[in-house]
């Protein structure tokens, strides 16, 4: 069995103790949350906060757990704290992954170090990920003629869109060569923004 394979039975297993525990662990949100970037643009101690979004990173402090959330580009450490949440906090520790999805209330402050923090009052999974956030991205290329110019593509961005909305994620990204202006009228025919343009470099070695 490959490490992926290990890594992949341990959070079904993972998944398995939270249906255990009567937790659906693909729920729709539906509590409205705030916007991160304006979040932090605005950030007030004490003011109470809903927010969601992917966690990118764990370190765990025997009764004291940080961890980033991340929506779109913009991410927020959260503080959860045993002796304020409890078994909840137990289920935390034993059963949330690096890339999995969840919900946080709470309230916001600094830490020592400045680091806008929110405490959480509670937390709900969204979405368990059963496999390790890739490293590298892969989108749909060189598709065959026979299926080109029968709407999957605007079928498929609607689907994307109505996931990622039950995700609470806030924004969509999607990119094309420069030239290809096929993809970018298609892309402003689906209600994208050009956000901006980048340069690519290579090196051979």
């Amino acid at each position: 069995m490959s490490a992926l394979d290990d890594i992949i039975q341990e959070r079904i297993a993972k998944k398995e103790k939270l249906l255990e525990s009567n937790i659906n662990v693909y729920p729709e949100l539906m509590d409205k949350i705030n916007d991160m970037e304006e979040l932090l643009n605005s950030f007030k101690e004490g003011g109470n906060v809903k927010i969601a979004g992917r966690v990118m990173s764990i370190r765990a402090h025997g009764a004291l757990v940080f961890f980033h959330v991340k929506n779109d580009n913009t991410k927020i450490q959260v503080l959860l704290k045993k002796d304020k949440l409890n078994d909840s906090f137990d289920l935390f520790v034993n059963t949330i992954d690096i890339g999995d999805f969840v919900y946080v209330g709470g309230s916001c402050f600094l830490t020592k170090t400045g680091e806008k923090t929110v405490e959480a009052d509670e937390w709900k999974i969204l979405s368990k990920s059963i496999r390790p956030i890739p490293s590298e991205f892969y989108g749909l290329e060189n598709v065959e003629e026979k299926y080109r110019k029968k709407g999957l593509a605007l079928e498929l961005i609607k689907y994307c869109e109505a996931w990622a909305k039950k995700k609470a994620c806030q924004f969509l990204a999607s990119d094309c060569l420069i030239d290809n202006h096929d993809s970018i009228l298609f892309h402003e025919k689906c209600g994208f923004k050009e956000a901006n343009r980048l340069v690519c470099f290579t090196k051979k070695i």
